[in-house]
């Protein structure tokens, strides 16, 4: 049985940057904010448990299974094909797998565990921003493998 950790939450704020500049001002937390084209949001990613998302459009690709302002619970698993065989089982259905730059295979299910939105990833022990190839100040454009419904990929 694959093992897992609640490893960050993503929010839906109405200003990244400004949020991002208070978590810094009040806790010295470090976002780095990227806007993702591929999701139709800007998002502020950290080390420390935050992730933070901006929708750039009235309805951006990947709200469909946002929950209020849980945009998604970011679980890191320490095998993603026996998890992703887990969700299976259970008939928790993927709707999108997707690569980051720094090449985190990232699994999200819009219905994941008790109706809940969830990411499923596995990565080392380098940090979210550097495994997941946020740290940098350049573009952050996932590339997506799967999505639900899309012939795109």
């Amino acid at each position: 049985m694959a093992t897992g950790k609640v490893d960050r939450v993503a929010v839906v704020v109405p200003d990244v940057n400004a949020v991002a500049a208070e978590l810094k001002r009040l806790f010295g937390i470090e976002t780095k904010v990227h806007d993702v084209n591929a999701m139709g949001c800007r998002v502020g990613l950290s080390d420390e448990g935050f992730e933070l998302v901006q929708p750039l459009s009235a309805s951006p690709r990947s709200a469909s299974g946002w929950s209020g302002s849980l945009a998604a619970i970011g679980v890191r698993v320490d095998d993603i094909e026996e998890s992703r065989a887990a969700m299976e089982k259970e008939g928790l259905e993927l709707t999108s797998e997707l690569v980051t730059p720094g090449g985190v295979r990232e699994l999200y299910y819009a219905k994941g565990v008790g109706g809940l939105p969830m990411v499923l990833a596995e990565y080392g022990d380098g940090g979210f921003l550097r495994e997941t190839g946020a740290d940098t100040d350049g573009p952050y454009e996932p590339d997506y493998l799967y999505r639900a419904g899309s012939s795109e990929t």
